[in-house]
């Protein structure tokens, strides 16, 4: 009997009373049990204890179904088992509860309605305890009933409210992390991919009882998109690690292959077309960008040798030339490298089979040529190269002896000074700011640290020596001006007659401690400073006397009416003394000497007016036309000559004609 034509009837209870129970078993048309109560009108999937045993009251596994097939679940340690447990009486009947039936019982025996009722039941959505052995469906617990009463009516068809109230009931989880955990677990064990829509997955688990152990709806959406993400990671993951296997496979095949660095992806084609490492790589573009990238790391790894091998045989003729002189000439050194490394030579400059000394211009090509790889020998440029770099070492290797002798002698040198400076130290007391090297010199003549500068490049005795002495000028000269700066702050001036005692005295009232060794240099300074200082005066006296006598000079000039030749000093000493530049000179000496110059260059410049008159007139004599006679036309020349010599008598005399009015010669 199939469970689409199996007729739901009442069981009696498990326990066997007389007493009839309100419960009774019923089973949907795909065979799924559920129980209803007469009295309460109540429908469940879960089986009730009055079609339980006692052992199964008391004990805590709990009977399930899946897929026709009984299992059991224990509630407290929450494992699962296909077979009975010993604690409830022995091993499981190979056919599930709900694919049983009683031997009486046959298609013939229903009835049209209860055939109809039982077709007509909706199968309600539940959820099932998880079990371990594998995914479980969704399909609600099966238990073993009873017996089935063959007697009793067909009970009511449960309405479809209450097939959904018989859905168990949603699991409370503690923390948002374990129902969200739940919700993953149920989205994996409807194999939800990382390309699913929320729409489609909805459509798959939202039967499922796990689905509602998030409250909401914006949680599920956030919790199924966590999982999408996580899905399409672990998928990228997957599809990578598989691309690794093909390529690693690919790889394996090609090193297998006879191939060289000048293959190409046509000759792979022809030769692997057959070979499953090929046939998975999916595509013709993928297989020749894997062989592209194999022939990369093939051709990098075959330079690579290449380069070490050649880098042994480099260094092999380098330490052959390390010693090498640096007059060596590379004709010489030639023909000892290709006799000394005949087999690092590549095969075409390899002699076979001839004389041992041949000309070096000549090649030579091996037998066995072919069969050589020409990239690892060396050619006759990596031989010169080779003999330029231990020419280049040569060099430098002198360079660096030079070098050596040159700082030993910068050396040599500074410890000279340095122990002519201590020399010097020594005879600091000898040594004061005013000393000369005359004093110094018979003192350190004969000493052999003065001895071993001479003739030394660099600084010489006598200019260390002045080295010495203006240092000591510079703690003189502080000195001074601290004591300077207290003088001045006191209203002290320094003369030029002023005792050092005095200056002594100041500096200890005041606190101006200044070194003993350096008082009678710095009152020296300060003597010298003040007779420049009086010379100064003196000489700005002189200049601006010098300057109201030039003005005096100038207001005679001035005067209304001006100065005549016949004038005299008595008689013009009471206008002149009315000058404000005669107060101002207050000396009646120099201004009356002053007046006797003015006088004096008055006649001059009237001789010299007369002495132009003069000339003017001759000129005019010997031509009244503006013509020479007819008498001077024989001399021209003796009539030029004359007035050159007027010229020069007057020049010699000190006369001149651009002297202005006013002028004078002082």
């Amino acid at each position: 009997m199939t469970p689409s034509d199996r007729h739901s009837l009442p069981v009696s209870p498990a326990a066997g009373g007389n007493s009839v129970s309100a419960w009774a078993e019923y089973s949907t048309p795909d065979g799924r049990i559920y129980y209803y109560n007469r009295e309460t009108r109540v429908t469940k999937w879960e089986k009730p204890d009055e079609f339980k045993s006692q052992l199964e009251r008391n004990s805590v596994w709990k009977e399930y179904a899946k897929d026709g097939r009984a299992y059991w679940f224990n509630i407290v340690t929450k494992k699962s088992t296909w077979t009975r447990p010993d604690e409830l009486g022995g091993p499981e009947p190979k056919e599930a509860p709900n694919q049983q039936a009683p031997s009486a019982m046959s298609n013939a025996e229903l009835s049209p309605a209860t055939r109809l009722t039982s077709m007509s039941i909706l199968t309600p959505v539940s959820a099932t305890p998880p079990v371990a052995l594998q995914p479980m469906s969704e399909h609600p617990p099966v238990s073993i009933a009873g017996p089935r009463s063959l007697l009793r009516p067909p009970p009511p068809v449960p309405p479809v409210k209450a097939l959904e109230s018989m859905r168990p009931a949603r699991r409370e989880y503690k923390t948002l992390e374990e129902a969200e955990q739940a919700f993953f677990n149920i989205l994996k064990a409807h194999k939800v991919g990382g390309d699913w829509t929320w729409e489609q997955t909805l459509r798959a688990v939202v039967n499922d009882a796990d689905y509602r152990a998030l409250k909401t709806t914006h949680e599920r959406k956030e919790a199924f998109h966590k999982y999408i993400d996580k899905a399409r990671e672990e998928e990228r993951e997957q599809r990578l690690f598989q691309q690794k296997q093909r390529r690693e496979s690919y790889f394996a095949m090609l090193d297998a292959l006879p191939i060289s660095e000048f293959t190409r992806f046509k000759k792979i084609q022809h030769m692997a077309k057959e070979l499953p490492a090929f046939i998975a790589v999916p595509t013709d573009t993928e297989r020749g960008r894997l062989f592209d990238e194999y022939l990369e790391q093939r051709v990098r790894s075959l330079k690579e040798t290449r380069r070490r091998a050649r880098n042994e045989k480099m260094g092999e003729v380098e330490g052959y030339l390390k010693d090498l002189s640096l007059g060596s000439k590379w004709a010489d050194v030639k023909v000892k490298l290709v006799d000394r490394f005949q087999k690092s030579l590549i095969p075409i400059l390899r002699v076979d089979s001839c004389p041992t000394h041949l000309p070096l211009d000549h090649l030579y090509v091996l037998k066995n040529a072919d069969a050589a790889d020409p990239e690892l020998g060396l050619s006759m440029l990596d031989l010169m190269d080779a003999f330029e770099r231990a020419i280049l070492d040569a060099e430098k290797r002198d360079s660096e002896m030079r070098q050596r002798d040159k700082d030993a002698a910068r050396r040599r040198e500074r410890q000279a000074r340095d122990g002519f400076r201590k020399l010097l130290d020594e005879h600091r007391f000898d040594i004061t700011p005013t000393s000369t090297w005359t004093e110094l010199y018979p003192l350190i003549k004969s000493d052999p640290r003065y001895i071993g500068m001479l003739g030394e490049p660099g600084s010489t005795p006598l200019e260390l020596f002045w080295d010495e002495v203006e240092l000591l000028n510079e703690d003189v000269y502080r000195e001074r001006r601290r004591l300077e700066t207290v003088m001045r702050d006191h209203g002290f001036r320094m003369q030029v007659d002023t005792p050092l005692a005095d200056v002594q005295q100041l500096a200890a009232d005041k606190h101006c401690s200044v070194t003993e060794n350096y008082m009678e240099h710095v009152y020296q300074q300060l003597v010298e400073k003040a007779k420049r200082r009086k010379d100064e005066e003196e000489e700005r006296a002189l200049r601006h006397r010098r300057r109201l006598l030039d003005e005096f000079k100038y207001a005679l000039y001035d005067l209304v009416p001006p100065l005549e030749i016949e004038s005299k000093w008595d008689s013009e000493s009471s206008r002149i003394g009315r000058l404000p530049e005669y107060r101002d000179v207050n000396d009646p000496q120099a201004c009356q000497g002053v007046f006797d110059q003015a006088i004096i260059r008055l006649v001059e410049k009237q001789e010299q007016r007369k002495k132009r008159r003069d000339m003017d007139s001759r000129k005019r004599s010997r031509s009244p036309n503006g013509y020479m006679s007819d008498t001077s036309i024989g001399a021209p020349a003796k009539g030029l000559k004359v007035d050159r010599d007027l010229e020069s008598g007057v020049k010699e005399a000190g006369f001149s004609s651009e002297l202005e009015e006013g002028e004078m010669i002082i």
